[in-house]
């Protein structure tokens, strides 16, 4: 057996994460020879990507915007699976307070997890419909991130940038008024929410491993998005502060973002006019050919 460190992309295990544990539940890695060991998010050793490249793990969840910065900053990373077609960002909000398009956010609290890129592009929205982002305030939240349910106390009038595919699901179970669109809908430029990255170095000197492994993970994310109850009673066992009725509802709502039919493959289509984008916001130099940082070549052919 094969001892796998994979680390999380957040805090705790949450519904995007379903399938590395239905997968392990099942014992797909074990087939395959892997001894996964899932860790989250910890903020004393940095982020997943950094410590990919410190060769404290194995397998980084991560986001491909990340991903392009690490490359550029020297580490030898690449994405070998995208986990979602789409984004999860959004702009979340309470029906008392409707919002249609970002020139409604005029004169509003909005608030954003710690990140200057998602406050960028809602600047760049607001600019394009007209409006003038001045005029809006944002409230950063760190560490934690922003709660949708604050809105009904006043706190603020709007979150942008949280998760449709968890906060506002879980949101919206608790108060049903509170809604959201999501960042294509707004005409946001997107990208895949989130990806799966290994050293350079692994897929040279083990590519069956890491065929073995996005196999496995496939196969998970495929029998959680086929009976999201029974992937709530796997997940609550490692996020048990959530119940499992939240956690079968949003691997529900989150699914159709797997792309189950074509799992794993990256849409160049999204990441180069994104990579384009970031470089023109000055959050990536945009010298590098990000095309080379992301690669199909393990999915072909695999299970699930």
């Amino acid at each position: 057996m094969t001892y796998t460190r994979l680390n999380l992309d957040f805090y705790h295990p949450w519904a995007n994460n379903a399938g590395y544990y239905v997968a392990r539940h099942r014992g797909y890695y074990r087939d395959a020879g892997i001894d996964l060991d899932i860790t989250a998010y910890d903020p004393y050793r940095e982020d997943s990507l950094h410590r990919l490249a410190a060769g404290e793990i194995d397998v980084a969840c991560n986001y491909p915007q990340r991903l392009m910065k690490h490359v550029e900053e020297g580490d030898q990373l690449i994405s070998v699976a995208a986990v979602n077609t789409t984004t999860f960002e959004s702009l979340i909000y309470h029906r008392r307070t409707p919002i249609t398009s970002p020139r409604d956010l005029e004169g509003l609290r909005v608030a954003t997890p710690h990140s200057p890129r998602v406050r960028q592009v809602l600047r760049r929205l607001m600019e394009r419909s007209g409006a003038n982002p001045a005029n809006i305030e944002f409230v950063e939240y760190y560490p934690a991130e922003p709660d949708p349910l604050e809105i009904e106390s006043g706190a603020f009038d709007a979150v942008w940038g949280s998760y449709w595919g968890w906060e506002g699901i879980l949101s919206h179970m608790a108060n049903p008024e509170i809604t959201w669109h999501t960042a294509p809908d707004l005409g946001a430029p997107y990208i895949h929410n989130q990806i799966l990255a290994v050293t350079r170095e692994r897929v040279e000197r083990d590519p069956d491993f890491v065929r073995s492994f996005l196999s496995a993970t496939k196969q998970g994310f495929v029998e959680a998005a086929a009976d999201p109850a029974m992937a709530g009673e796997v997940m609550v066992k490692v996020a048990p502060t959530f119940s499992r009725e939240q956690f079968r509802l949003a691997v529900e709502t989150c699914s159709p973002t797997w792309g189950l039919e074509q799992w794993g493959r990256h849409n160049m289509d999204l990441i180069l006019p994104y990579a384009k984008w970031l470089a023109q916001e000055d959050f990536i130099e945009g010298t590098a050919d990000h095309s080379s940082e992301f690669t199909d070549r393990f999915l072909e052919g695999i299970r699930g």
